[in-house]
């Protein structure tokens, strides 16, 4: 750099004459230019971004959040070209700023958004900002939940309970509470109307004969081949009550039940032959226990039916 600069002021204040004496060194000295230019460009880029960092620090201890964070974001567009300590620098501002701001220019998710991605830089400042955020939206969907369950609106609820699941600082107990209230809702909505299922119940107590002397293994058995796809088992688990069945489906089995629903559906009928009842298979999902198929008799088709269930 300082050769670079010293041949700025020779070719500005040194006469002619002197120049071409020395005109050999001069054009070896320009053939080194772009090899320069390209030596010096990330120090110069690196000098650039701290004093638009530290532009936008003085503008957000100003208090002008929307100008701190347009910095911010500017340096954000290449993190592989930011040291260590710009990006926590960066990430910081971005959760610091976007706070601030708030909704609804910036979300709470956003803002979770934001601060989990600062939070992962070492050395992170944004701790005590992600967690006033993650209190906020908690106690947002907690009365999100609440209306929705007492509108019996079971979308919006089972996409509320998911989002509250993945909050840091999410209260188990709590979450179990709206499920259980969820699933009430779920299967007095699928209670038909008052309709003589006798007549369906002893249609398939003669085509499930074997099922009606099964042992609870045995049951679980045949229950389990046919909930296997392809060689996989499309469950995560089995529990066989008197009149009821719950299965639990994991992330990676969504797909594959999607499916296959037919054969949730030929399940319940072996658990209405077995218990000569009403019988009803809830299929829940694994992490949350939040409903993804209630599975209940029809008396119209004489037979199971599968009602899926919203899922966001």
């Amino acid at each position: 750099m300082s050769e670079l600069v010293a041949l700025t002021f020779y070719a500005a204040v040194l006469p002619r004459g002197w120049l071409n004496k020395s005109k050999a060194r001069t054009v070896a000295l320009l053939q080194r230019l772009p090899a320069m230019a390209i030596l010096c460009a990330p120090a110069l880029f690196a000098g650039c971004t701290n004093i638009s960092i530290a532009r936008a620090q003085h503008q957000a201890d100003a208090g002008n959040y929307a100008t701190a964070h347009e910095y911010f974001a500017a340096a954000a567009i290449r993190p592989e070209q930011l040291s260590s300590r710009q990006r926590r620098q960066v990430m910081d501002g971005l959760c610091r700023t976007e706070y601030q701001i708030g909704a609804p220019t910036y979300p709470l998710t956003r803002q979770l958004r934001s601060c989990a991605a600062a939070l992962d830089q070492p050395g992170s400042e944004s701790g005590q900002i992600f967690a006033e955020v993650a209190r906020e939206e908690r106690e947002n969907l907690a009365k999100t939940i609440s209306i929705a369950l007492a509108q019996q609106d079971i979308a919006g609820a089972d996409e509320a309970i998911l989002r509250y699941h993945a909050l840091p600082g999410n209260d188990p107990q709590l979450a179990a509470g709206w499920t259980h209230q969820l699933w009430t809702i779920v299967e007095r909505e699928g209670t038909p109307a008052r309709v003589a299922l006798r007549p369906t119940i002893l249609q398939l107590s003669r085509q499930f004969r074997q099922q009606q002397n099964m042992s609870d293994g045995q049951f679980r058995h045949w229950i389990e081949e046919n909930m296997t796809v392809g060689g996989n088992l499309m469950v995560s688990n089995v529990e066989i009550g008197k009149r009821t069945l719950d299965l639990w489906l994991g992330d990676d089995q969504l797909a594959t039940a999607a499916l296959n629903l037919d054969r949730f559906a030929r399940v319940n009928d072996g658990l209405v032959a077995r218990c000569r009842c009403n019988g009803r298979t809830k299929v829940a999902l694994k992490d949350s226990g939040l409903p993804a198929y209630l599975v209940r008799l029809d008396a119209a088709s004489r037979q199971s039916e599968v009602l899926i269930l919203d899922q966001p």
